[in-house]
């Protein structure tokens, strides 16, 4: 969930000042994370990186959501119906909101003595920007 800055092929972590900024979906990929509710299990997530254009670079940064999908209270649900600005359908494939715009609003979150910036939110973008 950190911010990446790209060199080269590579990524580092970097911090950028919580707030919310213009953005485009850059990938969506699935993973596994340890289950904190259930010891020793495992459940899946989407792991959604975010591109957001500076004036001297480009930098990525990832948030990440649960596999549920639908209904009202499902953060990937909340996050693809902003980034399509409209009810998304039943079924939906991620790779259909890759280049999408949106915005993020990106907050810090504190590990271990250090500051990471991750995307706490997706919200539509302006009109303008699509």
């Amino acid at each position: 969930m950190p911010i990446l800055e790209q060199t080269g092929s590579d990524f580092e972590r970097v911090h950028i000042p919580a707030n919310t900024y213009k953005a485009k979906v850059a990938s969506i990929r699935a993973g596994e994370i340890n289950d904190l509710d259930n010891p020793g299990q495992k459940k899946r997530v989407l792991w959604w990186a975010f591109e957001i254009a500076g004036k001297s670079k480009t930098v990525a940064v990832e948030g990440m959501t649960t596999f549920a999908y639908g209904g009202e209270k499902a953060k990937a649900s909340k996050w693809a119906r902003a980034i399509l600005n409209t009810e998304p359908p039943s079924t939906l494939d991620t790779d259909d909101l890759i280049g999408l715009p949106c915005r993020v609003v990106v907050v810090d979150k504190d590990k271990d003595g250090t500051t990471y910036s991750r995307v706490d939110n997706v919200i539509s973008a302006q009109e303008g920007e699509l």
